[in-house]
């Protein structure tokens, strides 16, 4: 005989269900099974069951015709809060009126980005064409002294320069 402590929640409200006839024929075997073996869930359904007739055993209390009608009254009235439309509320204009200015805001930002960009690509920057001629600029004290470009190219095929340590320009 398989004596288990406590009975799972599953396990209880499988109980309850069988109590109400409200299981299948396999789960209905399955608890049969179950209470065949298990001394604790035999106890939990007879428990069940004496709860049940005790239910049965207190007065029938019906509710008075006055609750009723007051009832009815309440379901049949509808406030007019549930029926205005959700754009007719304070709240909803302030957020839509925020939604409104954050989307603009996005596309100002968005422009002023995209003005920027075209901008950067457009107008040319002096400085980067000084740092792109820069090698030309360091050296610019050796070609005057040089006087002509004729002796700098010569210069260059001998490859003297490399000994110094100044790399060979591309022609």
């Amino acid at each position: 005989m398989d004596l288990t402590p406590r009975l799972s929640t599953e396990i209880r409200d499988s109980l309850v269900a069988y109590l109400d006839n409200e299981l299948d024929d396999d789960e209905t075997a399955k608890i049969d099974h179950l209470l065949t073996r298990n001394a604790v869930a035999r106890h939990e359904v007879e428990a069940l069951t004496r709860v049940w007739d005790l239910l049965d055993v207190l007065p029938k209390v019906s509710a008075s015709r006055e609750f009723s009608e007051k009832t009815l009254a309440t379901i049949r009235f509808q406030p007019a809060s549930i029926t205005k439309p959700i754009e007719s509320f304070a709240w909803f204009e302030a957020i839509k009126t925020w939604l409104q200015r954050g989307l603009a805001a996005i596309v100002i930002a968005s422009l002023a980005y995209a003005g920027f960009q075209v901008s950067q690509r457009l107008v040319p920057d002096r400085n980067r064409q000084l740092l792109e001629e820069l090698p030309l600029i360091e050296r610019l004290d050796l070609y005057r002294e040089a006087g002509s470009s004729e002796f700098v190219k010569e210069l260059r095929a001998s490859h003297l320069m490399e000994d110094v340590g100044h790399a060979p320009a591309n022609e």
